[in-house]
């Protein structure tokens, strides 16, 4: 299983990858990431209702997608970041932010929905429709005396050179979640590490939109390559209480 599960995790979305840059309809809709939104789920055959703010996801647990692209428009720097809020029924709203760059500013925008397609997408709906797809690994585990499923995200990988994740990089990551003092119906955690020029040049352990600032911290201490280059790894992760406190 250790084996299996550290497979899935390097690996690329293979399904996905294309979704977004070769669709003419994603190219046509980028300028406006609720409408690239719908139409994501819309090709994976999940109702919607597309609003003038939002994107409403028709899942077994109805969540709303509001969404921006906020562009740097200059020519030294076509770049832009795709800021997400998810709201959830229970009014809690997950934060998501991706930033990237591109040949021109269309290049980028799409290369950011393209982000949260490879990382975000595939954990989202299938923890929200209590469903799993090949996107991703779904696992069991008791939390606080809590049993939770744990939809797994692959890990986002960006680079400009090859590079070794460390072997115990997802070890990692479930150590710092089994230690949390969860109770409520959903959880969710962003992993990030980034590293430019032999130096971590980012990295944050996010639990429920807060920075845990100790693991954050110890994201160093993980035998990252130095190498004078830039490459980052993201990991997106959501628990799903089993028994819901609302019967969900």
């Amino acid at each position: 299983m250790k084996l299996i599960k550290y497979l899935l995790v390097v690996l690329p979305f293979i399904g996905c990858m294309t979704d977004v840059k070769h669709s003419k309809k994603y190219h046509n809709d980028i300028n406006n990431a609720n409408t690239a939104i719908a139409e994501l789920l819309k090709s994976h055959n999940i109702e919607y209702e597309l609003k003038a703010d939002e994107v409403v996801a028709k899942l077994k647990n109805k969540i709303h997608f509001d969404s921006r692209i906020l562009p740097n428009n200059t020519p030294q720097d076509p770049s832009c970041r795709l800021d997400l809020k998810i709201t959830l029924e229970d009014g809690r709203e997950i934060m998501e932010s991706f930033g990237d760059a591109g040949e021109t500013i269309k290049d980028a925008k799409i290369n950011n929905i393209q982000n949260f397609v490879t990382n975000d997408f595939h954990v989202i709906i299938n923890a929200f429709n209590d469903t799993v797809d090949e996107q991703i690994l779904v696992e069991e585990w008791t939390i606080n005396d809590i049993d939770y499923k744990v939809y797994i995200g692959n890990f986002g990988v960006k680079s400009t050179c090859e590079f070794n994740i460390p072997d115990n990089t997802f070890e990692f990551i479930e150590g710092v979640i089994k230690k949390q003092k969860f109770e409520k119906d959903y959880h969710w955690v962003r992993f990030y590490y980034g590293h430019l020029n032999k130096e971590h040049a980012a990295h944050e352990f996010i639990i429920d939109n807060n920075l845990n600032e100790d693991a954050t911290n110890e994201i160093t201490l993980l035998p990252w390559e130095k190498l004078d280059a830039f490459y980052s790894i993201r990991c997106f992760i959501i628990l799903r209480r089993k028994i819901s406190t609302h019967n969900n």
